[in-house]
């Protein structure tokens, strides 16, 4: 390369480059690099929720926590409700007493009282939740 051209491409260089437009380059590299880089970043956070997996704070009745996930085969045949028992992690009806003798075991596990005019004590009738003898 001769000597003038040498001198005509530093002119060139040196005039087209001022210290401003170096900052305004550097500014839009800058943004440009974060503004690719935020979409990544959340994402990659997402991503790790994601593999992390909701823990249940709170199991249903009949069920257990074990190992952050409720198991309902570990409290079979455990009293559950006013009259039930744990089955297959569900709390169902069984034959206990519900303390009367015109009272039943719900299939909500809860005791209630017998509709009247069901049969009780071989030939009596409930009224009211009590066993009437016929007179």
């Amino acid at each position: 390369m001769d000597q003038n051209r040498f001198d005509t491409f530093a002119r060139a260089l040196n005039g087209a480059v001022s210290r401003r437009n170096i900052a305004r380059g550097l500014f839009a590299i800058t943004t440009g690099f974060a503004a690719t880089r935020a979409p990544l970043a959340a994402t990659a956070r997402k991503r790790r929720k994601k593999k992390r997996g909701p823990k249940p704070t709170n199991c249903p009745v009949c069920q257990q926590r074990v190992n952050g996930q409720c198991d309902s085969t570990i409290l079979n045949n455990e009293l559950c409700g006013e009259c039930g028992i744990c089955f297959n992690g569900v709390c169902t009806p069984a034959k206990r007493d519900c303390g009367g003798v015109c009272t039943f075991c719900h299939e909500t596990a809860t005791c209630r009282t017998s509709p009247d005019d069901t049969t009780c004590l071989g030939d009596g009738s409930c009224v009211d939740g009590t066993c009437r003898k016929p007179v």
